[in-house]
């Protein structure tokens, strides 16, 4: 019979390794991204840009998480089947609350979930050039060029998508980065912790 020590780390469940995830999200902006390939139908295009969307706003909300108790199986659990973050209007709910996504990400967003499950939920043949309101997209990469399009709409909205994603990526990463160095510097953290508690303890109270 196996010890409690091996048992417990035969049953722990595989860490969640969110700098795996960025890298290879990384590596498809430098050699290439699916939806934006040429000669794609439309509906690849939004299911193909939207997927990798999804993608990106779970790693943005995972970046705020502790990387110490970020398992697999967590992720699973917050993000897969019935998770609280499951779907795809949650992710930017949560994001925009959490100011992960602000300003222009956060309007194109809503503007690209509602052509997601315009696509997504219709049973006859849909086309980008039918949602003028991709005209109104504002997001922009420099990062990854998209190569002109006859449809503007579908040029607007491949653009509008790249963008988010380059942003969400780089958000991530500071967030990381962020985490990290309070990690590294915790003993100056918790000396300015103990400066704000002398400052409230030694404050007069107020006057009835």
């Amino acid at each position: 019979m196996a010890d409690d020590s091996t048992s417990s780390k035969r049953s722990a469940s595989p860490r969640y390794d969110i700098m795996e995830e960025i890298a290879a999200v990384s590596h498809g902006l430098h050699h290439g991204v699916a939806f934006l390939k040429p000669g794609l139908a439309d509906i690849a295009v939004v299911l193909l840009a939207t997927s990798l969307i999804e993608r990106v706003l779970r790693m943005s909300l995972i970046s705020g998480f502790r990387a110490s108790v970020t398992s697999k199986t967590l992720v699973a659990n917050v993000f897969e089947g019935k998770g609280p973050l499951a779907t795809f209007s949650a992710k930017i709910d949560v994001c925009t609350g959490l100011g992960n996504i602000v300003g222009d990400a956060r309007h194109d967003l809503k503007i690209i979930n509602t052509i997601r499950n315009g696509f997504a939920h219709s049973p006859t043949e849909l086309h980008l050039s039918d949602y003028t309101q991709c005209r109104s997209l504002r997001v922009t990469s420099a990062a990854v060029a998209v190569e002109p399009d006859e449809c503007l709409e579908r040029q607007m909205f491949k653009r509008s998508c790249i963008g988010i994603i380059a942003q969400a990526c780089f958000g991530s990463l500071v967030r990381i980065a962020q985490h990290r160095f309070l990690e590294a510097n915790d003993e100056g953290v918790r000396r300015e912790y103990d400066a704000m508690i002398r400052s409230i303890d030694s404050s007069e109270a107020p006057s009835e």
